[in-house]
């Protein structure tokens, strides 16, 4: 059986009889035996691609209308709460039957489960508990689905799976922004207040099958940070990989998503790099040097030049509203509940008072704190995010310790989600805030690292024994001496000891 617990995932690949795969059929059987073991095969694909696209959003297709973070609490998206709960119900049963398996993983990974822990902890002290209940089973339903995806797909294989249906998307969204953009381009509504993060230029931006071109251009960075990685890796098929790429950067262009737009541009000068590392060994540190240079630079920058640097990306010097949230936050509502928060997702809602005196002050109703590390402080006090940065910087710093120590290619993709998401949560609330695409992936970067760490722990000690040269003969024994001079062809010919 395909999902049987601990049985090793074949990477996807084509074989002699079956063509197109995920596991070897077994020569034994044929008829409807082979066609049930067939489709049991399918079913870890195609359901692990049907939750990627609802986490990515796909089930709010058409209802620009409605913010999925939205502060009264009262708003709910039937259609993705139905996928969601389908979901969980479908990976509940798979994750039982893994169980063996999954032990040394979740074993492995204890910072994400405490963060998991104390987020269901704070319904107790929660503003909302039932809108904190209820969010954290959306929450917890990607952190369960990637759990299943380490163990059910090796690395490789699992990445192109979240790509395949990333690229799917942008096309149906680049399809539906030109065929109906009644439904694909978003249109500025009158009758509403002016969002102060996006201003009045909202008017002709793609937002695709999603609900907002947000949520569509982080689609477009999600999949250019792996078509990017693979384009580094792989050398077959680079005109397709190039393809999807510019697809993906045209798309993003067309959101006008600025922050989409520049962590695009982030991602692709870090493979560039990469590729120049894996090219020049040697170059490598000193690669390293300046690209470190260039970011402190412009660091000291941002902080002389303010103005000047965010102009640079359309942004003003409070960064379109987001400076003077951060300013409340840290200086008083954190302050009043440093250590618990005020609870799962339970600040930034109208039946928090602490919120409401922020949308006073600020003169606008803030959805998220624009910063993940802040957002984490107000609702699971700062214990809270000092366990969620410690799960991001994990990941980066694992993530390069493997590519030191192995001759493998699939942490480079952790490397650049890692960092990238990093840069994003300065001024996004992404860290483990939601049940969507980014906790998806942290999810799966975190947890492929703990079964990595499994793995080669319980691996057999490698061979001291030196590898045999290719013009060797097969029956060599490096540990006899070969007579000086004498050539080993030859002596494997003449005399049968060599």
């Amino acid at each position: 059986m395909a999902d049987q617990a601990g049985s090793p995932a074949q990477p996807l690949g084509r074989t002699a009889d079956t063509g197109l795969s995920f596991r070897r059929r077994s020569p034994e059987g044929s008829g409807g035996g082979a066609v049930r073991r067939r489709l049991i095969e399918l079913f870890g694909p195609v359901f692990t691609m049907f939750a990627a696209a609802v986490f990515a959003g796909a089930a709010t297709f058409g209802q620009t209308d409605m913010d999925p973070s939205s502060t009264s609490g009262e708003q709910h998206n039937f259609l993705q709460t139905g996928c969601y709960a389908i979901i969980l119900v479908v990976v509940a049963p798979l994750l039982v039957h893994r169980r063996a398996a999954l032990g040394p993983i979740i074993a492995q990974s204890k910072l994400l489960w405490l963060f998991v822990a104390l987020a269901y902890a704070s319904i107790l002290w929660a503003v909302d508990p039932a809108n904190a209940l209820r969010r954290l089973i959306l929450f917890s339903t990607p952190i369960l689905t990637a759990l299943y995806m380490v163990d059910r797909f090796d690395y490789t294989t699992a990445i192109k799976i979240k790509g395949w249906i990333y690229l799917l998307m942008i096309v149906a969204s680049a399809a539906l922004a030109v065929l109906w953009p009644a439904v694909g381009v978003m249109h500025a509504d009158p009758n509403l207040p002016i969002d102060l993060v996006e201003g009045n230029h909202l008017e002709g931006d793609w937002s695709g099958i999603v609900d907002h071109k947000n949520s569509l251009g982080f689609i477009t960075l999600a999949s250019t940070q792996i078509y990017a990685w693979r384009w580094t890796v792989e050398k077959n098929h680079r005109w397709f990989l190039s393809l999807a790429l510019l697809l993906g950067v045209f798309v993003t262009y067309k959101t006008h998503s600025a922050t989409a737009g520049l962590l695009v541009a982030m991602t692709l000068t870090t493979c560039v790099i990469a590729l120049l590392a894996l090219a020049a060994p040697r170059a490598g540190a000193l690669i390293v040097f300046f690209v470190a240079v260039f970011a402190i630079g412009a660091a000291f920058l941002a902080i002389l030049l303010p103005d000047e640097m965010a102009a640079l990306v359309g942004k003003d010097a409070t960064l379109t509203g987001r400076v003077p949230i951060w300013r409340v936050l840290i200086e008083h509502s954190i302050p009043l509940r440093p250590v618990l928060g005020y609870g799962f997702n339970s600040f930034f809602i109208d039946r928090n008072p602490e919120y409401l005196r922020l949308v006073e002050i600020v003169d606008w109703k803030a959805p998220h704190a624009h910063n993940g590390y802040i957002n984490l402080a107000a609702e699971l006090g700062i214990p809270g995010a000092i366990i969620g940065t410690l799960i991001l910087l994990r990941i980066i710093t694992g993530s390069l310790g493997i590519m030191r120590r192995e001759n493998v290619d699939w942490p480079l993709y952790l490397l650049v989600f890692g960092l990238t998401f990093f840069v994003l949560n300065l001024v996004e609330a992404s860290l483990l805030r939601q049940g969507d695409q980014w906790t998806f992936a942290l999810a799966f970067a975190y947890l492929a690292l703990a079964k990595h760490a499994v793995e080669t722990r319980t691996a057999p000690p490698a061979e001291s024994r030196r590898p045999r040269p290719g013009f060797f003969p097969a029956h060599w024994d490096p540990k006899l001496r070969i007579p000086r001079g004498q050539v080993v062809a030859a002596a494997s010919i003449v005399s049968p000891k060599y």
